[in-house]
């Protein structure tokens, strides 16, 4: 198969799109792939809160609709120290986690 673009959708609680990993974006369709095989999204941080989240599929080839799998799966994110602090946002106060940090200056 030549010309190959993936995407994932991934899914909120309320089936709300909260992200979208495609190897279009990315910059890292494939220009040809085996017959058989397997392809891997490797994400190194996911920065979503505890709770559990859908995900759809999709994919092309030589820009035709190869497959488009809605609801193709769930999976549970657990609790993790995202930020070193051993403490998470409210629940209700947030859909991701984003990394950031603080400091005070005497200036403006």
């Amino acid at each position: 198969m030549k010309n190959v673009h993936v995407a994932i959708g991934i899914n909120g609680k309320y089936d709300e799109r909260l992200t979208h990993l495609s190897t279009n974006v990315s910059g890292e369709d494939f220009a040809e792939i085996p017959s058989e095989g397997v392809i891997i999204c490797h994400i190194p941080r996911l920065p979503l809160l505890p709770g559990k989240y859908s995900f759809n599929l999709f994919s092309t080839v030589s820009g035709e609709i190869s497959d488009w799998i809605q609801n193709a799966g769930t999976f549970e994110v657990v609790f993790g120290d995202f930020f070193g602090s051993g403490r998470l946002p409210p629940q209700d106060g947030s859909s991701f986690l984003t990394e950031h940090s603080w400091e005070v200056t005497s200036t403006f």
